[in-house]
């Protein structure tokens, strides 16, 4: 990856992390409400989305823009709880596709024949 993109994954988690800290009641010097930050992390992924060619990463970026929409929708009904819930399933994802990480499930099979 190169490091402008990488850059942009990093700014994009950063923020993400504040915002599932911070929200919904921002400190009045950040300037923002929930709907502006939200936005703010769907304007991220978009942009990921068409600067990233790889297609497993465009798939963890699909995920975590479904779970910061559902965030929206958590907020917007004062379940904050769940929108905090849904941003760090969002982070998640968003980190997911910055590392490449395989989303073919992984299964160990040990001496016994147990799965893991």
């Amino acid at each position: 990856m190169n490091p402008q993109l990488n850059s942009f994954y990093c700014k994009a988690i950063d923020f993400t992390t504040y915002v599932k800290l911070a929200a919904p009641d921002f400190p009045k010097e950040a300037n923002l409400t929930c709907e502006l930050a939200l936005d703010r992390i769907l304007t991220y992924l978009d942009s990921l989305r068409e600067k990233d060619d790889d297609p497993t990463a465009k798939q963890w970026l699909r995920l975590a823009w479904n779970e910061v929409k559902a965030a929206e929708k958590s907020f917007e009904q004062k379940n904050d709880r769940e929108g905090r819930k849904m941003l760090d399933s969002a982070r998640t994802y968003l980190q997911y596709a910055a590392e490449r990480k395989s989303m073919e499930p992984t299964i160990f099979i040990d001496e016994p024949g147990i799965a893991e």
